[in-house]
């Protein structure tokens, strides 16, 4: 979190799954990867710790945020995605039986998603008063 750049809106260690991985019935880990996922500007990131998820850009203004909720098949575990102009990711940050929380904050999926979601309105409100 320390290479991060200054004056951060948000940041939140996460866990990640691309479509295929979220999708897939038989796995061996219910994600990809872990990293940092946060907004800076009107661009939401993601820095994993695999590689591929080095960066991952996703533009307030035209990504899709969607909840996804509860799925048995990634370890029962609560779920959003954010989609790009090239895919949709899936983030989580509950516990599970093999699972450990990251979050020092207190913070839960629902609650990032949240979040995330108040910062795409905020944009949008931006967009439309610069419109008038």
């Amino acid at each position: 979190m320390d290479s991060l750049p200054e004056n951060v809106s948000f940041k939140v260690a996460v866990r990640v799954n691309s479509s295929r991985k979220n999708d897939s019935i038989f796995k061996f880990t219910g994600f990809d990867c872990s990293g940092i996922l946060y907004v800076y500007g009107e661009i939401i990131y993601f820095k994993g710790s695999k590689p591929g998820y080095e960066q991952i850009e996703f533009d307030l203004k035209s990504a899709v945020i969607n909840w996804v909720g509860v799925q048995a098949q990634n370890g029962a575990l609560q779920w959003f995605s954010i989609k790009n102009n090239q895919d949709t990711y899936y983030f989580n940050m509950e516990t599970g039986i093999t699972i450990f929380n990251l979050s020092k904050s207190g913070e839960s999926t629902r609650n990032i998603y949240e979040k995330l979601k108040n910062f795409q309105a905020a944009t949008d409100l931006e967009k439309i008063g610069a419109q008038n």
